[in-house]
């Protein structure tokens, strides 16, 4: 199946189940072009975004952390993110979610694979990918500031 999201209300949308995580903005979904669901937020202007990953759709969303939405039962899972959401990552078919202190790695079903223990205290971003892991700057605040850490893309843990 073919989903896509849009923000823009549109009347075919009119008699349509909706999902209620939060009351400031709504998405709405898309199956094979025929309207399929509206999932209201409560809105986060930084640090929040939406991805489509197989039959899922997640929505990370700052200090409330991620909404893993399956589009097959419209099933809500809610994973708390340790701090607050940064942004996702793909890499070989799993999702990282990337957060103020940690990484959470989800397989293809959406299954948590593992999550690292506090890497960082106000950010980790990724710099790029070598064979079997990642390699992030962490923010650790004064004195350290940006640091570099080497983690494995299997257990998630510091090397």
């Amino acid at each position: 199946m073919n989903y896509r999201c849009e923000e823009t209300y549109n009347e075919e949308f009119e008699n349509i189940k909706r999902i209620v995580l939060g009351s400031d903005r709504s998405y709405y979904i898309y199956r094979d072009d025929k309207p399929y669901v509206i999932i209201e937020v409560r809105l986060f202007e930084c640090f929040s975004d939406t991805v489509f990953f197989h039959d899922h759709f997640v929505i990370g969303n700052y200090y409330e952390g991620v909404y893993i939405i399956n589009m097959l039962d419209l099933k809500v899972i809610h994973k708390d993110i340790s701090g607050y959401f940064g942004y996702f990552e793909i890499i070989d078919d799993n999702l990282y979610v990337l957060g103020c202190n940690n990484i959470t790695a989800f397989d293809s079903c959406m299954n948590e694979k593992w999550t690292s223990k506090d890497i960082a205290v106000d950010g980790v971003i990724l710099k790029e990918i070598e064979g079997d892991s990642i390699v992030v700057s962490c923010e650790m605040d004064p004195p350290g500031g940006w640091v570099n850490k080497r983690i494995s893309l299997s257990s998630g843990k510091q090397i």
